[in-house]
C-alpha cells in the first residue's frame, strides 16, 4: 500500500528517504516475525525498506551504537515518541501526541500499583498498537524488570489459556471481551475433563471499557486473580489516571476504578465548570505529567478538550461521567453524551449494565437510549445470553426492576 502511494520508496535507499508528502520520514522498517510475507515483499522490490533485524544492535563497538548514542543526546523527555490514534466514541480518528515522559512514567506508576517485580510474568493480551498493550502491558512490566509473554499474534482464547498455564504467568491483562473469552474457554475445557492450574496467577488489569462488577468477581474467584486491579484512563492521558491496588478493599476493587495516580490531579465538574460535591456525578477532568501534547495537527480539537482554569492549570476534559466517594474512589458511570434522560431523570448506562450482567444467564449487556414521545428517552438494552440458556425478556425486566431505581423500565 505504501509503495503504491509513494512509488519513490522503491528506488530510494534506507536512511535516505526523501518523500515530498512525508518530509520527516527517513526509514521504513518491516517487521515479519514468521517470515510469511518475505517472498511477497521481495517481489515488490522496495529498496527503501529495512528488515527489523538489521537495526538491532548486538554489540556496543559498532557504528550503529555510536549513531544511537548521538541520537539519544539530541532527545528530550518532552519530545513526542508516539502518535496514538483514537476517536473516543465519536468523530474521526485523531492522532494523540504522547511523549517519553508521558509513557514511561505512566508505565512505571501502573506497575507499582500492581506490585510488579522481576518475579512476575505478564500474559499481555491486548494489541500492542493500543495504549493497553503498550503501556499497561509492556512498559508497566519492563520498568519493574518483569517478563512479558505474548500468547498469540491475534486474540485467541485457547492460546491465552495455554500461555498462562504453560508459562506460569502471574499476571493477565485484558478488556471485558478478552476475559469473557478466556472464561468460556476454561469452562469448555473443564467440561471436557481437562485439569488446568491457574495457581501462579495473582494480578492483572481489567480495563479498556467499563468492567461489569459480576465479571470482576468471576475473575477473582474462578481464575485466582486475587490482586486483580481495575484501571481508568484515556489515550490522551497516557493512558491511566486512576487505578486500584491489591491493598484496596475487595468491594472497591470490583465496584470502582480506584484512586487518582501519584503526580496526577483530578476533579469532577458540572456543566458550568464548577466542582461537584462528593457523591454527585460530574465530568472527570485530569491534570499532570500524563497529559498529551495535543492532537497532531488539530489545534481546534485540542482546545476543545484541553483547557486552563483560573489558576493556569491545564485540564483534560475526558467526557466521562463519574462519581467520587468520601475516600477518593471513583466510579465511572458513563459517557456524558450517553446518559439516558428519562422524564428528566438521569440514568447511567453502566449501572444498568451491571444490573443486567449480575443475572447468571446474561454474559454481556449494553444499555442505550431510545426516543420516546412521552418521556423523551427510555431505556433499551442489548444482551448476550450465556450459552445454553434462554432467559426471557420478562425475566430480564423483572431482574433489573428488582435491583434498580423503578424509573429504569426496559423496553
Amino acid at each position: 500500500m505504501l509503495s503504491e502511494a509513494f512509488p519513490a520508496l522503491r528506488a530510494q535507499h534506507p536512511g535516505e528517504l526523501q518523500l515530498e508528502e512525508l518530509p520527516e520520514l527517513r526509514n521504513f522498517v518491516v517487521v515479519d516475525n514468521q517470515e510469511v510475507h518475505r517472498a511477497e515483499l521481495d517481489k515488490l522490490q522496495i529498496k527503501g525498506k529495512l528488515d527489523w533485524r538489521e537495526i538491532m544492535i548486538w554489540r556496543e563497538a559498532v557504528k550503529e551504537a555510536k549513531a544511537v548514542n548521538d541520537l539519544m543526546r539530541e532527545l528530550g523527555k518532552d519530545d513526542v515518541v508516539n502518535l496514538q490514534f483514537t476517536s473516543g466514541t465519536t468523530g474521526s480518528p485523531k492522532a494523540v501526541s504522547l511523549t517519553h515522559s508521558n509513557l514511561l512514567n505512566n508505565g512505571f506508576s501502573i506497575g507499582r500499583s500492581m506490585n510488579f517485580s522481576e518475579k512476575d510474568i505478564l500474559c499481555n493480551v491486548p494489541p500492542l498498537f493500543h495504549c493497553f498493550g503498550l503501556v499497561l502491558g509492556n512498559l508497566a512490566a519492563w520498568t519493574h524488570a518483569a517478563c512479558v509473554v505474548y500468547p498469540s499474534e491475534i486474540y485467541d482464547p485457547p492460546a491465552i489459556v495455554d500461555a498462562v498455564t504453560q508459562e506460569r504467568c502471574t499476571a493477565l491483562h485484558g478488556v471485558p471481551t478478552h476475559f469473557l473469552g478466556v472464561l468460556a474457554e476454561v469452562d469448555k475445557r473443564r467440561k471436557e475433563g481437562q485439569q488446568m492450574d491457574f495457581g501462579s496467577l495473582r494480578t492483572g488489569i481489567a480495563a479498556g471499557s467499563p468492567v461489569p462488577i459480576d465479571l470482576m468477581k468471576s475473575l477473582i474467584e474462578r481464575l485466582g486473580l486475587k490482586e486483580l486491579t481495575n484501571a481508568y484512563g484515556m489515550t490522551e492521558t497516557s493512558p491511566v489516571s486512576f487505578q486500584t491496588t491489591p491493598a484496596d478493599p475487595i468491594i472497591k476493587r470490583v465496584e470502582t476504578v480506584g484512586k487518582v495516580q501519584p503526580h496526577v490531579r483530578a476533579k469532577l465538574i458540572d456543566l458550568e465548570g464548577k466542582v461537584v460535591p462528593v457523591g454527585t456525578s460530574g465530568e472527570v477532568c485530569v491534570a499532570g505529567y500524563l497529559l498529551q501534547k495535543g492532537y497532531w495537527g488539530d489545534e481546534a480539537q485540542t482546545k476543545a478538550v484541553m483547557k486552563k482554569d483560573e489558576e493556569g492549570t491545564l485540564w483534560m476534559h475526558t467526557g466521562d461521567e463519574g462519581i467520587m466517594d468520601e475516600e477518593g474512589y471513583l466510579k465511572i458511570v458513563g459517557r456524558i453524551k450517553d446518559i439516558i434522560i428519562r422524564g428528566g431523570e438521569n440514568l447511567f448506562p453502566v449501572q444498568i449494565e451491571n444490573a443486567l450482567t449480575a443475572h447468571p444467564e446474561i454474559r454481556e449487556a449494553a444499555a442505550v437510549a431510545v426516543p420516546d414521545p412521552k418521556y423523551g428517552e427510555v431505556v433499551g438494552a442489548w444482551i448476550v445470553r450465556e450459552p445454553g440458556t434462554n432467559v426471557s425478556r420478562d425475566e430480564v425486566r423483572r431482574s433489573v426492576a428488582a435491583s434498580m431505581n423503578p424509573q429504569v423500565r426496559l423496553l
